[in-house]
């Protein structure tokens, strides 16, 4: 990714939890990594107020920290996001065959890195739809994520390869998880993500979901 002009400096605004987007730098406080915020800068050529609209919890201050932070870091961040994408679309070709025999209607919340707007957008196509934001989940741990999916009976739509990892983890152990949807936050549009996503809940039963995971 190019490089392109940012205003703060990161010091305090970036800090890395243990079980928290895979330990990868996030915006302090919250559940959003720093890939989350320069994918949609560079990429996607969104302004940071622009990013503000999608992530409604971030200030200013703390996009422009983020950015500062990629832009330091930008080699070792750069090698990370390709792995990550290189990984989850790997998974995808072994698994699309047979996931997409297994879709069913859905309840879905969306992850913290997903646009609000999403949700937003399925409820007014009358799809039960909620966010991060709106359970007051932002900032935990990816298995916390996880778990109040499954405690809301939901498929959790994410642009975090990290919550791939842990669900095919917990298969492996036999333990179950509620289902993941992973969509590249730079291959969709935002009104493209909400019509795939409601004709998942047209045509799915939810329960068919449990344990499988999904790609948009």
């Amino acid at each position: 990714m190019a490089k392109r002009k940012t205003k703060s400096k990161p010091e305090g605004y970036i800090e890395t939890r243990p079980g928290v987007r895979g330990g990868a730098p996030v915006i302090s406080g919250t559940g959003i990594k720093v890939l989350d915020v320069a994918v949609r800068y560079e990429l996607m050529r969104m302004t940071p107020e622009e990013i503000m609209l999608a992530l409604p919890h971030l200030t200013l201050p703390q996009v422009h920290g983020a950015l500062s932070y990629y832009y330091a870091h930008k080699a070792e961040l750069d090698k990370q996001w390709k792995a990550s994408i290189k990984g989850s679309l790997a998974y995808a070709r072994e698994e699309r065959p047979y996931l997409r025999r297994n879709l069913a209607r859905l309840k879905i919340y969306t992850d913290e890195n997903v646009d609000v707007r999403v949700a937003e957008g399925l409820r007014r196509r009358g799809i039960e739809a909620v966010s991060v934001y709106h359970e007051g989940k932002t900032g935990v741990s990816d298995q916390a994520q996880l778990a109040h999916a499954g405690a809301l009976g939901a498929v959790i739509l994410t642009h975090d390869s990290d919550l791939i990892e842990i669900a095919m983890e917990l298969t492996h152990r036999g333990e179950d998880h509620h289902r993941v949807i992973f969509a590249e936050m730079h291959r969709l549009r935002l009104g493209e993500c909400i019509r795939r996503l409601a004709l998942y809940a047209e045509v799915v039963i939810a329960e068919e979901m449990v344990n499988r995971i999904e790609f948009l």
